[in-house]
């Protein structure tokens, strides 16, 4: 999806980056043949060709959680609430199962079992959230 985080290589060499679109290679009738992938080097932004095959889930870790203001609040877990939603995300465990919501009292809890930074960015914006992920 349109900025999702990915790891890429290109002929520049290899970059993690947020997707900025997604377009049919000259000549091609497949539209996801070629990607273009914005990140930032050095503070500059920069338009890299990608093809889709050179693309890459960025592995979700408690690191970049914490950068994103989440807490570890057990063992092995995670959360983070925005505005009467709390997410929790399980690292190693599998402890729960499965993606799982429950309506406790006055919020509702999102357990999530995902692995990829972009799974989160997917769950956020299901729930109406517009979180830039830090990585």
């Amino acid at each position: 999806m349109i900025g999702d985080w990915i790891e890429f290589t290109s002929k520049y060499g290899y970059g993690t980056g947020q997707i900025a679109a997604i377009e049919p290679l000259e000549g091609s009738a497949e539209p996801t043949t070629f990607s273009v992938i914005k990140y930032k080097k050095d503070g500059t932004l920069f338009y890299v060709g990608v093809s889709k095959t050179c693309v890459r889930p960025i592995p979700l870790t408690p690191e970049i959680l914490e950068k994103n203001g989440w807490e570890n609040s057990a063992p092995d877990v995670w959360q983070k609430e925005y505005g009467g939603l709390v997410f929790y995300w399980e690292n190693g465990t599998r402890r729960f199962g499965m993606n799982d919501f429950r309506h406790l009292q006055e919020q509702w809890e999102i357990h999530l079992r995902i692995m990829h930074t972009h799974e989160l960015q997917h769950a956020l914006r299901l729930c109406g959230i517009e979180h830039e992920i830090t990585l």
